[in-house]
């Protein structure tokens, strides 16, 4: 909201990444929402799953998103098309590259502002390979 306007600047903290050497996503969406809707559709409602991850492929296609149960008996899966977003790169020697995102800080990052805030991604960003989000609404701007 209002009266945010200094940088906070973090990682997402427990976003890991699989063999992807030389590869790179970045895209922006106008709003946040349609990336947090679809996050929390993923959550599962399991006891143990306060933890949870879910798998992110990252490809010239979009963003491919991958929730599994502990059992492995139930799978959801979501897409963000490249189409989705107001601009999306995908830069990589392979065809994809895989994230293991945290659902639960990644949703809190989402809903710093409203639903209404720009969104950008990046990963990599930077020597610790880390995903970075930028959040800007109204002319305040906050890192995650």
């Amino acid at each position: 909201g209002p009266g945010l306007g200094a940088w906070g600047s973090q990682a997402l903290p427990g976003a890991g990444a699989c063999g992807n050497v030389g590869a790179m996503v970045e895209c922006r969406l106008d709003s946040a929402h349609d990336l947090a809707a679809l996050l929390a559709a993923l959550q599962l409602k399991e006891k143990d799953m306060k933890d949870q991850r879910v798998h992110c492929e990252a490809s010239g296609r979009g963003l491919k998103f991958v929730a599994q149960s502990n059992a492995k008996d139930v799978a959801v899966i979501g897409w963000m098309m490249d189409t989705s977003f107001r601009e999306y790169k995908y830069k990589g020697e392979l065809e994809e590259m895989h994230l293991r995102l945290p659902v639960v800080p990644l949703l809190n990052c989402l809903q710093i502002f409203s639903d209404r805030a720009a969104l950008m991604l990046r990963y990599p960003e930077g020597p610790s390979n880390e995903l970075f989000f930028t959040m800007e609404e109204d002319g305040a701007m906050t890192e995650c």
